[in-house]
């Protein structure tokens, strides 16, 4: 029995969903008792009955059923050793500091030290980190620089910077050598496609501390910069603070238009939005607005506050985030059916929802397997917002050979075991399952577990689909309309 969702639009229309196969249809009554008689009774009576023939029904079936066979136990273990002798890493989180200037009120990372001491990382440290992964991985696509905020090690970033240029600088080298033997090859071939082996480089910083010297660096290194703001001054002061609690509007909007001058960067700029926007009337798309309108080349990425539901900050993410995604549907339809710039998470969306018969990712998170994160200290854990959690520590880069210890795989097949939806009945009872990927920090925050999916977090992923199946269909039936419109003027005209 193939799964199917329906929704109904605000003008009384009906759309069928089909998870299995990510088409959605506007629907007739005949055509949903169609739909309910080929699930119950199956497609020769449901076929006898609606006066269709089997090539008919067949045809039918195509954009409703696709399903993913459940990952067997011999599958899983040729997926996890797939996993993990992966060569290419797409992402290194490097710890530059375990300390902040600020302290954010709802920050996950308890001020910028986790669970640990405050410190900064050593250039030894950072020498051994950038040591054992090259000898572990062929290719890392992006290290990432994270803190607390890692502008308080600047002279370590400028040097990690600089060190990850000569070896950036050796890999093309190698590959220009290897290109010229390769020609001297008899049989060498021409117009072969070239990989990009070099290591991409990125940090995400809270803005405050930006100054000359951070320019040189990005310029010079071509560094990609994410700066966290929350927009909205009379909101941010209260959530992103200085220790004498001082507001930071001000000063980090000045530094990004600095930065902005001087390198062209900030490419992101990541917002938290909190129950305090909501109380100050601030809609999601509000936010994104106040933030686009200041820094119009950055990506605006939104996301909410992560917590149990206790949390003061938390908002009602259940109904603010699925509004921004309808929002952005009134826009694009007013828009001429063209899309609008809005925050990341809502393009994601709209041009995900384009994408049909995408398989199931099985996963909810690959932490630990696509993403590593190396301390001040030089603990290895899945992902940033993981560190210090004792259960999932993977070992020490002091230890030379840590990403082929025991320790090390026996973490990752931990995570790797646990985090497959098909064991958790709520997720597959969800229509939303196929294109879900749930962060495995946030998870815990929400629940204070891992591996548990947050029901609030489900909730919001849930709701933000439907409003977007619903308004990509919206926006398609404009866009057929719009152009029999043109076509019949056309006709009209000739």
């Amino acid at each position: 029995m193939f799964p199917v969702q329906y929704f109904t639009l605000d003008n009384g229309r009906e759309i069928a969903y089909f998870p299995e196969t990510q088409r959605y249809f506007f629907i007739n009554e005949e055509t949903k008792e169609f739909i309910a008689d080929l699930r119950q009774e199956g497609k020769e009576r449901a076929a006898g009955k609606h006066h269709m023939s089997p090539e008919e029904v067949d045809g039918y079936l195509k954009n409703m059923s696709n399903p993913t066979p459940p990952v067997s136990p011999e599958n899983r273990e040729l997926l996890f050793t797939r996993f993990s002798t992966q060569e290419e890493l797409p992402r290194l989180v490097i710890h530059l500091s375990n300390d902040c200037n600020l302290r954010c009120i709802y920050c996950y990372a308890n001020g910028g030290n986790y669970h640990s001491t405050r410190d900064l990382m050593t250039k030894e440290m950072l020498d051994r980190t950038l040591e054992v992964f090259l000898k572990r991985f062929r290719k890392i696509n992006t290290i990432q620089f994270f803190g607390g905020e890692p502008l308080m090690n600047m002279p370590l970033l400028e040097y990690a910077c600089e060190k990850i240029s000569r070896i950036n600088e050796a890999i093309e080298a190698k590959k220009e050598q290897e290109k010229k033997e390769a020609k001297e090859e008899p049989e060498a071939k021409e117009g072969a496609e070239e990989k990009d082996d070099k290591i991409g480089m990125g940090i995400v910083i809270n803005g405050t501390l930006i100054n000359e010297k951070f320019c040189e660096i990005v310029n010079r290194y071509g560094l990609e910069v994410t700066v966290s703001y929350d927009g909205v001054p009379e909101v941010n002061d209260r959530l992103r603070v200085f220790p004498n609690g001082a507001g930071t509007s001000a000063i980090i909007e000045e530094k990004i238009r600095f930065l902005k001058e001087k390198t062209g960067q900030p490419g992101a700029i990541e917002a938290t939005y909190t129950r305090f926007h909501e109380e100050a009337g601030v809609s999601v798309m509000d936010l994104f607005d106040y933030i686009h309108e200041r820094f119009p080349d950055a990506v605006v990425q939104i996301a909410a506050a992560a917590g149990d539901k206790g949390c003061a900050y938390i908002p009602d993410e259940t109904t603010a985030f699925p509004a921004g995604i309808a929002e952005v549907t009134r826009r694009i339809l007013a828009n001429n059916g063209e899309m609008v710039p809005c925050y990341l998470a809502a393009v994601n969306e709209f041009t995900g929802n384009k994408e049909k018969d995408k398989k199931l990712n099985p996963l909810f998170c690959a932490a630990g397997l696509n993403t590593l994160a190396v301390t001040t200290k030089g603990d290895i854990y899945p992902c940033f917002m993981l560190a210090d959690i004792e259960e999932l520590h993977m070992g020490n880069v002091c230890d030379e050979n840590v990403l082929r210890g025991e320790q090390f795989l026996r973490t990752q097949r931990h995570l790797f075991f646990s985090c497959f939806k098909e064991d958790h009945e709520e997720c597959m009872k969800c229509f939303a399952k196929e294109t879900c990927t749930p962060c495995l920090g946030l998870m815990h925050l929400g629940t204070g577990e891992l591996f548990k999916p947050a029901p609030q977090m489900c909730e919001e992923f849930r709701r933000s689909k439907a409003e977007a199946i619903k308004g990509m269909a919206m926006i398609q039936d404009f866009q057929k309309q719009k152009a029999a419109k043109e076509e019949k003027e056309s006709a009209a005209e000739a």
